[in-house]
């Protein structure tokens, strides 16, 4: 295996469309998640490419759905406290679960 954490980024969820291929998610409920947050799978190769948690404004998507370069950058490292033990701090800011006020919070 290879790979590093997942990178996602968000937006306004009212604002969000799929360029192609929206059909082809399929949502499933986090069994155990505590904010009744849903997970949207690509139902040809099963990536996990979308997560929406009822309520909150915002869609959560994989950053590297992304094709072309979009100036984003890595602000913040969110549930530090369940990270792989080879992760290390980088300087970024980091948040232990959702951290207190939600994963809002971070992109405001």
């Amino acid at each position: 295996m290879a790979g590093g954490p997942s990178s996602f980024t968000a937006c306004d969820a009212d604002g969000f469309t799929f360029a192609k291929g929206e059909e082809l998610v399929h949502w499933f409920a986090g069994p155990t998640s505590e904010t009744g947050g849903e997970r949207g799978f690509c139902s040809t190769c099963g990536t996990y490419l979308l997560f929406r948690i009822p309520g909150d404004p915002l869609l959560y998507f994989s950053s590297t759905t992304l094709d072309d370069e979009t100036g984003l950058r890595v602000e913040a490292h969110i549930f530090w406290d369940s990270r792989a033990p080879w992760e290390q701090p980088d300087g970024l800011p980091t948040i232990d679960g959702y951290g207190d006020e939600g994963l809002a919070s971070i992109y405001e």
